[in-house]
């Protein structure tokens, strides 16, 4: 009895840390909302990272792999064309759960190659993959992640799917649509908080306790 009380507890707690994400992403939507979608992505996502996973979370005490990563990403920069270039708005690393993140944030409104795409990603990768070598790190993971506000050249072509799909996991990469990214990461926590609402009444019951007036002698 004990042990499921203290599930319960678990769940009602996370319960909050949900609530206050959902909070965010409302935040988010409404700024979204006013055509600011470049800017408050990418203010935010680098920083939340379970707005793109709900199992992802920004590590603390990695600031000099970002760093050396960092410095990887500027050397890379200066061999892409500037078409490339203008391309982008940003590309970050970032570290969750033993797995090694990037980032990369394209216009909304240009439409990529996936040929392009993985051709980019493959630099980065085996950058990536050289520091990891060098520090006995290399069968960790590595995974990218593209925001897009248009769907890839190829999709719309016969087979598009199938090899939009097949390129990009070749290179351990993914992409996901701008318009996209709010309305699943609510959709993800929305559906926990209806899953739990069962071990809703525990969070009163435990706030009734911590304002219950103690007692006079």
């Amino acid at each position: 009895a004990t042990f499921r009380k203290l599930d319960v507890l678990e769940v009602t707690m996370y319960g909050q840390i949900v609530r206050n994400r959902l909070e965010v992403i409302r935040s988010l939507q409404t700024k979204v909302d006013k055509n600011e979608i470049e800017r408050v992505i990418q203010e935010y996502i680098f920083d939340h990272l379970w707005l793109l996973d709900p199992s992802w979370d920004r590590v603390e005490g990695t600031e000099v792999m970002e760093r050396r990563i960092g410095h990887l990403f500027g050397e890379i920069e200066e061999s892409l064309s500037e078409d490339e270039k203008t391309a982008r708005i940003d590309i970050k690393y970032r570290q969750s759960g033993g797995r090694h993140i990037v980032i990369e944030l394209k216009r909304p409104k240009v439409r990529v190659s996936v040929y392009d795409l993985c051709k980019q990603i493959g630099k980065y990768r085996k950058g990536i993959q050289g520091i990891l070598k060098k520090q006995d790190l290399q069968n960790e993971s590595v995974e990218f992640v593209c925001l897009l506000g248009e769907e890839p050249i190829e999709l719309s072509e016969t087979g598009g799917q199938r090899l939009v799909t097949t390129m990009l996991s070749a290179v351990d990469a993914r992409f996901v649509y701008y318009d996209q990214l709010l309305s699943n990461a609510f959709k993800a926590y929305d559906d926990y908080l209806k899953r739990v609402k069962q071990f809703d009444h525990l969070h009163d019951v435990v706030r009734a306790i911590e304002n219950y007036p103690e007692s006079s002698n």
